[in-house]
């Protein structure tokens, strides 16, 4: 995890930021082993404004015309959701 460690920032002896990828396992694993070893009293994240609706709405491109999300520009939404649902379960 040597590499995951340039990810890490302690600003100071209260406060540390880990970077993250979506859908990296590995940085899954960094967090979960940070969270254990610090035992914070408050995690907080920081997430785009695609992927905040994504969680909040999880069902939003279900129910949306294939075609109009194609015709919008916003084909990257669907494999976006379905690589985070994949690497989720």
């Amino acid at each position: 995890m040597k590499e995951a460690q340039k990810n890490i920032v302690d600003i100071d002896d209260n406060l540390r930021l880990v970077g993250t990828a979506h859908i990296s396992s590995a940085s899954v694993e960094l967090v979960r082993q940070q969270i254990k070893e610090w035992k914070p009293d408050l995690v907080a994240i920081e997430l785009c404004e695609s992927r905040k609706a994504s969680l909040l709405e999880p069902d939003a491109l279900d129910n949306e015309d294939l075609l109009k999300i194609l015709n919008e520009g916003r084909s990257h939404m669907i494999l976006l959701q379905s690589a985070l649902a994949a690497e989720q379960r």
